[in-house]
């Protein structure tokens, strides 16, 4: 399945292509004419590196369709429900989550091609904390 994505402006597409085949589960880009695509490329049994370059976030949007946001520095700019279903609560304005068009009531679905169902809101949390911790921050 193509769905229409963004890469961030200040990444070169060879450096995006492999950080985001180190992610696993997330989309790789693909060019088609002058729009970027995504193409899922699940890797069975890879494990996310410790000093891995992104964050990759799937969203599920309120219509069902998913989004993939990849997030190369901190602060992410949103703040997410601590309850079940995990949705975003708020994107601050002008940061890179509403640069990428990542809008309140979307579901999490995935942290680095990691579904989150399963796991406890707290669970979810020390991921996210521990891998936005490794990103460098900006602002």
């Amino acid at each position: 399945q193509f769905l229409p994505t963004r890469a961030p402006p200040a990444v070169a597409p060879e450096q995006h292509r492999a950080v985001l085949a180190m992610l696993g589960m997330c989309c790789l880009p693909e060019r088609r004419g002058s729009t970027t695509m995504s193409v899922m490329m699940p890797v069975s049994g890879s494990k996310i590196p410790a000093d891995a370059d992104a964050v990759c976030l799937t969203f599920e949007a309120p219509d069902g369709k998913i989004q993939d946001v990849y997030y190369y520095s901190r602060p992410l700019g949103l703040d997410l429900f601590k309850s079940r279903p995990i949705m975003v609560r708020r994107v601050h304005l002008g940061s890179e989550s509403d640069r990428q068009g990542v809008q309140s009531s979307w579901l999490l679905a995935k942290v680095n091609g990691e579904g989150v169902d399963e796991k406890e809101v707290s669970e979810v949390q020390q991921l996210l904390t521990d891998l936005v911790r490794q990103l460098p921050r900006v602002g």
